[in-house]
């Protein structure tokens, strides 16, 4: 498995959104409330990947991309807005997926 930066994840989410981290898993850290994914790069440690759930408001979207993209450069990375997501509960088990749509 490899090293993530996961403190530095933090700082840009906090700095730009005011939210904290909710859950880490691989290379998916999710932030509050599931609003948006940060995805981590597996060959360049310094990209990284948005997603914002299908059902956020495209006003608070908007603030909080540039703001991530802000904060992220600040620390010598690179924040790319990919497009959005939704959770969809499985029938099988208590086990989320995630569906990355357009």
């Amino acid at each position: 498995m490899k090293f993530r930066n996961l403190e530095l994840v933090r700082q840009i989410i906090k700095e730009a959104s005011g939210l904290d981290i909710s859950y880490a898993y691989d290379d998916l850290v999710f932030a509050e409330h599931g609003i948006f994914i940060i995805q981590y790069d597996y060959k360049d440690e310094n990209r990284l990947y948005c997603y914002f759930q299908k059902d956020c408001t495209p006003s608070y979207r908007i603030d909080v991309e540039e703001k991530l993209q802000k904060a992220a450069k600040l620390r010598d990375c690179k924040m790319i807005m990919r497009g959005n997501f939704r959770i969809c509960p499985s029938e099988k088990s208590e086990e989320i997926q995630i569906e990355f749509v357009a």
